[in-house]
């Protein structure tokens, strides 16, 4: 594998070279951008792989299928973890759709309603009035308009976003907010691993999302102590890893003994279906639930 900027000196005879494509984005400004240093070497021939295709080079799914096969009785227990029926379905249709390799079957939710709602609105939780959210991962700070726009509030926002050149148009798109909105966020430069200390934040954290290519265990594990102590309601991505599925909950589970874990499925921002993305785990203290319907018997 060659990142682009390392390509044209790694190109020693262009007119013999072939060049295939495994970008993650290959659409708009990422596509012209890669195809100007393609033909900047001097190469004409290259292939794009398709996402099916890209799975089967990179040991994608079958890396998946081979550890659900070996941990069919943990999935079990996360299994029974979950709070209802809908959470059920999604679970067992996420596992069918890698296991078979097809596209994810069920309704996906409108991706502006991504930690904050179900289908058509539904109340996974009671939204407080002086949230602290501690959001992790908040990219360009998407996430934080879709919050306000859905018209909910927050005493403080302590948006946390690791990569300098993200982290600057983040900044630059708290303009774009109205001044008290504005006032209520406050941008963290910085990655969050099993290191962070989130020692910034005095008030009781009571809404945490997370989003952070596969480091979601780690922030939980740093966060620990104020889990325990602050009970905050959780709304955790945990398609990035295999055993997210497994470790997440079990860790959870492990530390506080009264939460509700509930699975819904989102749209994908991407241009394309991504079978295995937009999967979020809620884990929900007893005192923030609101879901209606009793906690389903297996």
């Amino acid at each position: 594998y060659v990142m682009p900027e390392d390509f044209p000196k790694c190109v020693k005879n262009p007119q013999n070279s072939f060049v295939i494509i495994t970008t993650k984005f290959w659409y708009g400004l990422e596509q012209m951008d890669i195809m100007s240093v393609i033909t900047s070497a001097g190469i004409n021939k290259f292939y794009v792989l398709p996402e099916d295709e890209k799975i089967e080079a990179t040991g994608g799914f079958p890396g998946w299928l081979g550890y659900f096969r070996k941990n069919v009785e943990k999935l079990q227990c996360t299994y029974e973890m979950l709070y209802d029926q809908k959470s059920h379905d999604i679970m067992k249709e996420y596992l069918r759709c890698i296991v078979q390799r097809e596209n994810y079957m069920l309704e996906h939710i409108d991706s502006r309603k991504k930690y904050f709602y179900g289908e058509n609105n539904e109340e996974l939780y009671s939204h407080l009035d002086d949230e602290v959210w501690l959001n992790c991962g908040a990219n360009i700070g998407d996430s934080i308009f879709l919050y306000f726009l859905n018209n909910l509030k927050a005493k403080a926002v302590y948006a946390y976003e690791g990569d300098p050149e993200i982290y600057a148009k983040l900044k630059a798109n708290m303009r774009y907010l109205p001044e008290k909105q504005q006032a209520s966020v406050k941008l963290v430069n910085e990655f969050i691993n099993s290191g962070s200390k989130f020692e910034n934040i005095e008030e009781k954290i009571t809404f945490l999302n997370a989003d952070i290519e596969g480091y979601e265990l780690e922030l939980l594990m740093a966060m620990r102590d104020r889990i325990i102590q602050d009970r905050p309601v959780m709304a955790i991505c945990v398609y990035h890893k295999m055993e997210d599925l497994v470790e997440i909950p079990q860790f959870i589970s492990s530390i506080v003994s009264d939460y509700d874990f509930v699975l819904r499925k989102y749209e994908s921002t991407m241009l394309h279906i991504r079978r295995n993305q937009e999967l979020v785990l809620y884990m929900i203290p007893k005192e923030r639930r609101t879901l209606n319907q009793s906690k389903c018997e297996l």
